[in-house]
């Protein structure tokens, strides 16, 4: 039950993630205000959004590693945070060699 709550605290991060680098961009187009429901089903539909749920096992599964003995709190903190960060964490680890 641990892990489980780890992993779908982790995803969470990942939403909340991908919203704050949505709402900067839009920011720096010059944007001053949101209407929520677009701004939630434009995330979603994100590539940022999907690069961010398919790396969140990659995340996890590090992070699992790491802190597997700390408190559930502790615990989903950093899962939280990790899947915020989860484009900086994944570039570390498998970064895209694409064009």
């Amino acid at each position: 039950m641990t892990a489980l709550s780890a992993f779908v605290m982790t995803l969470f991060g990942v939403l909340i993630g991908a919203l704050y680098r949505r709402l900067v961009q839009m920011q720096e187009d010059g944007r001053k205000t949101v209407k929520y429901m677009v701004l939630l089903r434009n995330v979603l539909r994100s590539i940022d959004f999907q690069i961010g749920l398919v790396g969140a096992p990659v995340v996890f599964g590090l992070l699992w590693q790491a802190i597997s003995g700390l408190s559930i709190e502790a615990m989903l903190v950093i899962a939280l945070q990790n899947g915020f960060a989860s484009h900086a964490v994944l570039k570390e680890v498998a970064p895209f060699r694409g064009e």
